[in-house]
C-alpha cells in the first residue's frame, strides 16, 4: 500500500467498511431495487467509494458495474456525454458481447468500419442501430437534448436485458448533468426529471449517484420536491476521523508516527483523505518525522499543489465573491454582519453573495446568517495568499 492521489481501491482503501458492505450487499441483492446517493465535500472520498464498490461488484458473475464521472467531460455537451457514456457501457459489457477491441477506438472509426465492428457484436440489430446513432451524431444536428439523454440512458438497460445481467450504473457528480449544454444552452433540471421517468421503468438497471454540492444534491434527491426524492438510500460521506488518519499514516510510512505529527496532519486536513495522502507522500522516505517537517510539507503543498487546485477556482469567482472569501479567511469570520462590516458592504449584499458561494459549493450554511468554508484547506490556502 502506498500514498495515492488517485481514488483509492482495494488494499489502498482506508475505513468506510460498513458503508461498502451495505452498498455491495444491497446492490447485489436481486430482490432489492434501490441505489445509493452519496453526498460529501470535494476530495472526501466519494469517488473512491464508488470505484471500490464497482470493483467488488465486478466479482459477481451476473452483475456489470459501470462507473462514469461527469467531471471527465471536456466540452460539457450533451453529445459528448452520450458518446462517452456509450463507450463506457460497451467497455463494461465487452466480455458478454464478444467485443475484443477498445471501445474508445469506435470514436475514430469510419462509418464503414463502425458498422463492421458493431455487426460483430452479439447484440440485437436494434441495439446496434442505437449505438450507431449515438456515436455518429454531431452537435450541429438539431436532435432534441431529451431524446439524446433518453437514448443513452436506455442503453445500459438494453445491454442488461439482452445479456441477462444486472447493471449497476454509478454516476459520479450526477447533478452536473444539469450543466450539460445543447446549442450553448444548459439543459437544466429537466434532464434529471427525464432520467427519473426513464429509470422508473427499468427492471435490470440500478442507478447510484454522488454529488459534492449540497444545493444541487437537494435539487436532485434530498428535497421533497426533487426528482429522485426517496428513490435512493442517501448517505453523507464524512471526513475520516483522527484515528483513521493515524492508521493511514502509520500503514503507509511503515513506522510509528508521533502523536504531535498526527495532530498536525489532522488539523490541516480535517480528515479529508486526499489532503492526508498528499502530505503523507511528502513524508515518505524520511528517517525522522516531526512537527517541523510536517509544517514544511504543508507549506510546500499550499504553495505548489494549492495553486493548481485552488487558483483557477478562485479566479473564476466574481470580484465581490473573492473579496468576501479573502475577508473570511484572513479574519476567521463566519457571520454575515461581521463580513459586511469588514469589507464595508451592506449585510443584504453580502448575504446574497454568500448564498451564491453556497450554491457553487464553496461555502456551507451552518446557521442563520453564518457560513463556513466547505474545504478547510482552501481556507488555509487563502490565508497564505494574504
Amino acid at each position: 500500500m502506498a500514498f495515492t492521489l488517485i481514488p483509492a481501491e482495494g488494499s489502498d482503501f482506508i475505513n468506510r467498511k460498513e458503508l461498502l458492505s451495505e452498498m455491495v450487499s444491497t446492490l447485489s441483492n436481486s430482490k432489492l431495487h434501490m441505489g445509493f446517493a452519496l453526498y460529501g465535500v470535494r476530495r472526501v472520498g466519494k469517488t473512491s467509494i464508488l470505484k471500490e464498490t464497482s470493483r467488488q461488484l465486478s466479482k459477481h458473475k451476473m452483475i456489470v458495474p459501470i462507473y462514469f464521472s461527469l467531471w471527465s467531460l471536456v466540452e460539457n455537451t450533451v453529445e459528448e456525454f452520450a458518446k462517452k457514456l456509450t463507450i463506457t457501457i460497451i467497455d463494461a459489457y465487452s466480455g458478454q458481447i464478444g467485443f475484443t477491441h477498445k471501445a474508445k477506438n469506435l470514436f475514430e472509426a469510419s462509418l464503414a468500419l463502425l458498422k463492421e465492428l458493431l455487426q460483430s457484436l452479439s447484440i440485437s440489430l436494434k441495439l446496434r442501430e442505437e449505438i450507431e446513432i449515438i456515436l455518429t451524431m454531431h452537435p450541429s444536428e438539431k436532435d432534441d437534448a431529451g431524446l439524446i439523454i433518453e437514448r443513452v440512458f436506455s442503453l445500459a438497460e438494453a445491454f442488461a436485458q439482452e445479456t441477462k445481467t444486472r447493471c449497476i450504473l454509478l454516476l459520479d457528480e450526477f447533478p452536473s448533468l444539469m450543466e450539460l449544454k445543447k446549442d450553448n444552452n444548459q439543459i437544466g433540471e429537466g434532464a434529471i426529471k427525464l432520467i427519473r421517468t426513464l429509470h422508473e421503468t427499468q427492471k435490470h438497471t440500478l442507478l447510484c449517484i454522488s454529488g459534492s454540492i449540497k444545493k444541487t444534491m437537494e435539487i436532485t434527491a434530498f428535497h421533497p420536491g426533487s426528482a429522485f426524492y426517496k428513490q435512493f438510500i442517501n448517505r453523507k460521506i464524512e471526513p475520516l476521523e483522527k484515528q483513521h488518519i493515524k492508521e493511514l499514516l502509520i500503514w503507509n510510512l511503515k513506522k510509528e508516527v508521533p502523536e504531535a505529527v498526527i495532530e498536525k496532519v489532522w488539523n490541516f486536513t480535517r480528515g479529508i483523505p486526499f489532503y492526508a495522502q498528499a502530505i503523507g507522500r511528502q513524508l515518505e522516505g524520511m528517517n525522522k518525522i516531526n512537527v517541523e517537517i510536517v509544517n514544511r510539507a504543508i507549506k510546500s503543498f499550499l504553495t505548489q499543489e494549492g495553486a493548481i487546485f485552488f487558483q483557477e477556482q478562485f479566479s473564476q469567482l466574481s470580484s465581490k465573491e473573492r473579496k468576501i472569501l479573502d475577508a473570511m479567511a484572513k479574519f476567521d469570520l463566519i457571520s454575515t454582519s461581521e463580513i459586511a462590516m469588514q469589507i464595508n458592504e451592506s449585510s443584504t449584499t453580502v448575504n446574497r453573495f454568500l448564498l451564491y458561494l453556497e450554491e457553487k459549493g464553496v461555502l456551507d450554511k451552518v446557521d442563520k446568517g453564518k457560513f463556513q468554508f466547505q474545504d478547510p484547506v482552501f481556507k488555509q490556502w487563502l490565508q497564505q495568499q494574504n
